[in-house]
């Protein structure tokens, strides 16, 4: 049972991506992650934490890309 951050990849170098998800993980060792399809999905314990995530990505690491992400809870 976690939250989810979903976050659309549009014209993204999914390798970079997985390079940069690689290095957080190894700093957090609380962060879960997957590239899937068009989506990179994050797994965290809380909403709280979920949405902080995703604004992370998307205004910091994703910037220049104009993206935005969605919240969910997977049982």
């Amino acid at each position: 049972m976690s939250w989810v951050t979903r976050i659309f990849l549009k014209n993204i170098d999914k390798e970079k991506l997985k390079q940069m998800c690689e290095k957080i993980e190894q700093k957090d060792n609380t962060f879960s992650w997957k590239i899937e399809g068009n989506y990179l999905f994050i797994f965290s314990e809380s909403k709280e934490k979920a949405h902080s995530r995703g604004l992370l990505f998307v205004k910091k690491y994703l910037n220049k890309f104009d993206l935005g992400y969605d919240v969910f809870y997977k049982a």
